[in-house]
């Protein structure tokens, strides 16, 4: 068996630059620079695999599967062989330091001018952030561009199937989805499945989940800016009925209204195994929004949920702070962690109804996005309130809505410090 890779244009893949039925959108938003950071991570994932033919291991976070330095290694030797004449395959901290050392000594020399990122950020998990992540992929996808391994994607050839975990397509249409279907029949090694960009329906959709309704190794489902609308929601609503399996399913973009979010809801109502669900910058309204919460009452495993430019407003928050409320009837805190809401057209009503719930009922939400919605000092303050009592979130983004930037500087530098304590209690546990 094999999966084809079709063509695709050669482009740079930006998140956010255009939701369906929408106006350009900023860039700034931290959600917006989240779901970069995971597609441009996937894109070095994939290409480190295929250059040195060893698997990055898919159950621990990249920077942790590269902060030995060996992989960085070995991908340097496959790009430009013999360019690190030794490194250790099995080091312990000091020489995990020397590899990754060894590797950013490499880099210019293979003809990359990226922004370097220091060794010690890598090797030390307690300075992994976003910002060093970013850094180290960017270093890595610049070796990609350099090397002009992603030539060899770009052009139609087929890959056996038993030599890939990670399959990213582009522009492959409703044939190419049934093709590539058709090639996943009784996957064992495939865990994640990324088809972006404009050429995927409810017919493309429906091949594939016929497929992987039946799966038991896919835990990521990527359709990024397709538009399956309302019918490929129903198809995804039957595979979320059935599959053990999946973990993250993103529908980033794809023309979903309130009835294709009722059928992700009846989906979800049984389903024990998501834990990411992305619907940024589809076409549900509060409507959608509350019969999504109502579905989710029972559910235990979601932790991340993303609505990003939908227009729920300020009754679809009041839809999820029910969810939150529910979730946390007696005394256990809802499984959510991650809420992002930005673009939605939340007012102060909206924030004040969040910081009520976070305020009464246990929590284990840490980042809250609320950046380019209405609100005002009233909405931040109330919310800023709620954090001081609600101390499980770490990060929240009111940027680009009417709260005064002195009162937003003052909610990055208190969530910048509790970060920063927690971090220091962390370590301090780690070497005791």
């Amino acid at each position: 068996l094999c999966v084809v890779v079709m063509p695709r244009p050669r482009v740079r893949f930006l998140v956010g630059t255009q939701g369906p039925g929408s106006e350009r959108r900023s860039f700034h938003c931290s959600a917006f620079r989240e779901q970069q950071l995971a597609i441009d991570a996937a894109k070095a994932r994939v290409y480190m695999e295929t250059r040195t033919g060893v698997d990055v291991p898919l159950d621990v976070p990249l920077l942790e599967a590269l902060q030995d330095g060996v992989m960085l290694c070995k991908l340097a030797n496959a790009v430009q062989p013999g360019v690190i004449s030794d490194f250790v395959t099995d080091p312990k901290p000091p020489q995990a330091l020397e590899n990754v050392n060894n590797f950013l000594m490499a880099v210019p020399r293979m003809g990359v001018e990226a922004t370097p990122f220091e060794a010690s950020e890598l090797v030390n998990r307690g300075r992994h952030t976003d910002a060093v992540a970013q850094r180290v992929v960017h270093v890595v996808l610049s070796l990609m561009e350099q090397s002009g391994l992603r030539t060899s994607w770009v052009q139609g050839h087929a890959i056996p199937l038993d030599e890939v975990t990670t399959i990213y397509q582009e522009g492959i249409g409703d044939p190419g989805a049934k093709v590539l279907a058709n090639s996943l029949k009784g996957n064992t090694l495939v865990h994640e499945l990324y088809i972006w960009r404009d050429s995927l329906t409810g017919v493309g959709a429906k091949a594939l989940t016929e497929v992987l309704i039946r799966d038991e190794c896919i835990r990521v489902l990527d359709l990024y800016m397709n538009n399956i609308g309302d019918e490929g929601a129903e198809c995804m609503g039957d595979l979320l009925k059935a599959s053990t399996a999946l973990m993250t399913l993103g529908l980033y973009g794809n023309g979903i209204g309130n009835a294709g979010v009722a059928s992700l809801g009846e989906g979800l109502k049984g389903n024990r195994g998501l834990q990411s669900l992305i619907l940024s910058h589809n076409t549900f309204t509060a409507h959608g929004c509350r019969v999504l919460c109502a579905s989710l009452r029972a559910n235990k495993t979601l932790t991340s949920l993303n609505l990003m430019g939908n227009k729920i407003e300020d009754e679809g928050v009041r839809a999820l702070g029910e969810l939150l409320r529910s979730q946390a009837a007696g005394g256990v805190p809802s499984p959510l962690t991650h809420l992002i809401l930005s673009g939605c057209g939340i007012t102060d009503e909206g924030s004040r109804i969040l910081a009520q719930i976070l305020k009464e009922f246990p929590s284990s939400l840490c980042v809250l996005d609320l950046a380019a919605n209405k609100m005002t000092l009233d909405g931040a303050s109330a919310l800023l309130a709620a954090f001081q009592c609600c101390t499980t979130v770490m990060e929240a983004d009111v940027r680009g809505t009417r709260v005064p930037q002195a009162i937003v500087e003052d909610l990055e530098t208190f969530l910048s410090l509790r970060r920063a304590a927690s971090t220091t209690k962390r370590g301090m546990k780690e070497e005791e």
